[in-house]
């Protein structure tokens, strides 16, 4: 961890690691955001895997914090095996004790890692998820060539990638806390230096690096608009949710996908060719 950024960001997810997503349990109240928006990634997971791939492999939680989308993986989306590596400790506790509570104890591994180097062999993963990650590398396209690396030929890969110069990106900017503040009760307006800890990309710069790789061919993207949307933009969203709104949240998500506005982020779903 000799970049400052890489150290900083694990700090705080060390802080947050008990709270974050609803901590173990994560019951999500069914008029949150939240609620609604976790609901919706679950469908484009469900999406993916099914038109992609298939349940009886093994899966990848590249940046698993503490277990939100491995439980998800294996509880709702019946993954068989999911490997989780995150370079937090506190989080990689507390995603131990969610699976145990839980009753899937038997189908996770937990992992403490670098994505730039996670260890693992060559191509012995048939899905590789990247979620909430991409923003605070120090080092993107060492990561992606990593993830490209551990998965298998004909396998696909998850990236979930905010949007530059999307709504997101100028609320966050003007208005978002600094990701290494996250559990301090601290606050900066400082621009810049919020940019450091939190990067936003456009699809060019990330089709970019996954080309690089030379062994990959891009299946489909698929814009999401409720993830990565902080600072200001986020408060009308969840007071719509807590109101009852949920239908109205629906018909705004299916109409910014018709005319493919990304004022958030997208999912980047990848084949690994042989």
């Amino acid at each position: 961890m000799k970049d400052s950024i890489a150290q900083e960001i694990m700090e705080a997810h060390d802080r947050l690691a008990e709270t974050w997503a609803g901590g173990i349990f994560r019951e999500l109240k069914p008029n949150s955001f939240s609620y609604w928006s976790i609901n919706i990634i679950q469908k484009i997971l469900k999406h993916i895997l099914t038109s992609y791939s298939n349940v009886d492999g093994i899966l990848l939680d590249a940046g698993c914090g503490n277990g939100q989308f491995t439980e998800m993986f294996i509880k709702s989306l019946d993954i068989k095996k999911v490997i989780g590596v995150d370079f937090s400790e506190n989080m990689l506790k507390v995603a131990k004790e969610r699976a145990k509570k839980k009753g899937y104890e038997a189908r996770i591994r937990l992992v403490r890692a670098n994505l730039e180097s996670t260890g693992f062999k060559d191509g012995i993963f048939d899905v590789v998820y990247l979620f909430g990650v991409l923003e605070h590398l120090d080092n993107p396209q060492k990561v992606i060539g990593e993830l490209v690396r551990v998965c298998k030929d004909n396998g696909i890969i998850i990236l979930n990638v905010p949007q530059k110069w999307s709504l997101a990106h100028i609320t966050f900017m003007l208005f978002g806390r600094n990701p290494r503040d996250w559990g301090t009760g601290k606050r900066s307006f400082k621009i810049w230096e919020k940019a450091k800890y939190y990067k936003f990309y456009t699809f060019g710069n990330v089709k970019g690096m996954v080309g690089n790789t030379n062994k990959c061919k891009l299946l489909e993207r698929i814009p999401v608009h409720y993830i990565h949307v902080v600072g200001l933009a986020s408060v009308p969203l969840h007071r719509l949710a807590k109101n009852g709104g949920a239908n109205l949240l629906d018909k705004l998500d299916r109409l910014f996908g018709y005319i493919y506005r990304i004022p958030a982020g997208e999912f980047l779903v990848i084949r690994k060719c042989r």
